[in-house]
């Protein structure tokens, strides 16, 4: 199982922030990790859980944040650019491959701008309170990647990031996004060698003679 990344409740709230979300199915109101909405609704979420009361019936439970938040190891995080944590990630690093000929196989570290987080789902929650869903990079936040995570709670990114334009989020089909530098690294390794095999004429060529 993917070790557990703890962080006390008050630096999460300096680093990442929280909002307040209703949950009419557990007749209850609790604390989200980050500022950002949640995927399956339920809005951008409240301030306060005075706020988030108001909006549902009278008897709803409030559950905040616990004092230590579990997480994941290796779960991004939008961390100031003079803090790094070794147990979180707070880069997404692009493998592009357009323009082949001109600029061939190469890797982009972005800094992570911001990260959406959902409660764990059930066969993780044993284990992790929290786990990212989204994570927002690039040039003025323009890029985004989903985040799912496997059996043993390692993240992973969706093999296609999403760059924003006028047709709203549109994947990028030559680029691969990672959460780990040495994933990224050793699939570079793999497509240029897969390259090098393919630019030798001479092995490829048959029927010449």
């Amino acid at each position: 199982m993917n070790p557990v990344t703890t962080i006390l409740k008050d630096t999460a709230a300096q680093l990442v922030g929280s909002r307040w979300h209703v949950d009419d199915r557990l007749c209850a109101v609790y604390e989200n990790l980050g500022h950002g909405r949640l995927p399956l609704g339920s809005g951008d979420g409240c301030l306060t859980a005075s706020e988030a009361l108001a909006s549902c019936p009278e008897g709803y439970a409030v559950r905040p944040l616990p004092d230590v938040i579990r997480l994941p190891r290796g779960t991004p995080l939008a961390v100031p650019v003079d803090r790094d944590l070794v147990s979180a990630s707070a880069h997404v690093y692009l493998l592009r491959f357009d323009g082949l000929m001109e600029r061939g196989v190469r890797i982009e570290r972005h800094r992570i701008a911001s990260v959406e987080y959902m409660p764990a789902p059930a066969r993780l929650r044993k284990s992790y309170d929290f786990v990212a869903v989204q994570v927002r990079f690039g040039e003025d936040d323009g890029m985004r990647v989903h985040v799912g995570h496997d059996e043993e709670g390692y993240p992973y990114p969706d093999r296609h990031p999403q760059s924003f334009g006028a047709l709203g989020w549109i994947p990028c089909e030559e680029a691969l996004a990672f959460i780990a530098r040495e994933h990224a690294e050793a699939r570079a390794d793999e497509i240029a060698g897969r390259l090098r095999s393919a630019a030798d004429w001479r092995a490829n060529s048959r029927g010449l003679d």
